[in-house]
């Protein structure tokens, strides 16, 4: 625990909003996993406001940050957040590279956000989440923090 805290404390270090965020969700998918029981609640609690109220402003003064009660909707408010950042950042005319490349990106992280939530994802579920565009997959993390299961995330594809 004291690891994880280490690290979230180390993400002022990274080089930009995309990796600061990448960072966080990494330690809070290991956090989640750890605090499951109800013993942890008080804990859940602190560590969330802590991120919510030091942590994120500190790292990226610039952004607003949205309130969430829980680390799943944490890590999906991180990967809405850091689609912005990109949004923005083509706004502002910085190279993000190829759509394909980001396109990949984005499907990758909709993969790693359900793995979060539902464990291990089928080689099918890959393919078709591999195959949409961009449009629907914010369609189906817009849909994740309501899923009760990963076809109630993608079916509607």
């Amino acid at each position: 625990m004291v690891t994880a805290i280490i690290r979230l404390e180390n993400t002022r270090t990274q080089k930009n909003e995309q990796d600061v965020a990448k960072a966080i969700g990494e330690v809070v998918k290991l956090l989640k996993d750890w605090l499951k029981g109800s013993e942890f609640v008080h804990l859940r609690r602190d560590i969330m406001t802590w991120l919510l109220r030091v942590l994120l402003p500190k790292n990226v003064p610039n952004v607003q940050i949205p309130e969430v009660v829980n680390f799943q909707e944490m890590n999906s408010m991180l990967y809405e957040t850091m689609q912005d950042w990109y949004q923005t950042a083509e706004e502002r005319g910085e190279k993000r590279g190829e759509k394909r490349g980001e396109k990949r990106g984005e499907a990758k992280m909709l993969l790693h956000l359900l793995t979060d939530k539902f464990g291990r994802v089928d080689k099918q579920t890959e393919a078709i989440i591999s195959s949409l565009d961009e449009k629907s997959l914010f369609e189906c993390v817009g849909r994740l923090s309501s899923a009760r299961s990963v076809q109630d995330v993608i079916k509607p594809m």
